[in-house]
């Protein structure tokens, strides 16, 4: 899906510390556990939108690591869906630093807390 680069490219700057960045699939990093879950089905109908359209239509939410890894804050699906669909890079939003474990957690709670109906 168009030109891979090999290391994050900030694309637009939002706020002090916080960006939209292009970051390669080998510096995303995924929570070790993850409160969300989705049927196979649901994940394979993502991951077939994501290869149609080429792209995520909404950014999952990151952290840099002092390692210069992007750790997911919310997005852990929409990352997975992404490599099914054989992307090499996404888009992602990111604190450009990295935050305090607790942040982090509460940043999830608060995300998972924040759902729909159908």
């Amino acid at each position: 899906m168009g030109a891979t680069h090999c290391e994050p490219q900030v694309l637009v700057e939002l706020e002090d510390d916080f960006a939209v960045v292009r970051v390669p699939m080998g510096l995303l990093r995924e929570q070790d556990k993850n409160a969300r879950i989705m049927t196979p089905q649901m994940q394979a109908s993502l991951a077939a939108n994501i290869k149609r359209d080429g792209h995520l239509e909404s950014l999952p939410l990151c952290h840099r690591l002092d390692s210069g890894e992007f750790e997911i804050i919310s997005g852990h699906h929409r990352k997975r869906a992404a490599v099914q669909a054989e992307m090499d890079e996404i888009v992602v939003l990111a604190y450009m630093h990295q935050l305090e474990p607790g942040v982090v957690r509460a940043k999830q709670l608060a995300h998972n807390a924040h759902e729909g109906f159908d």
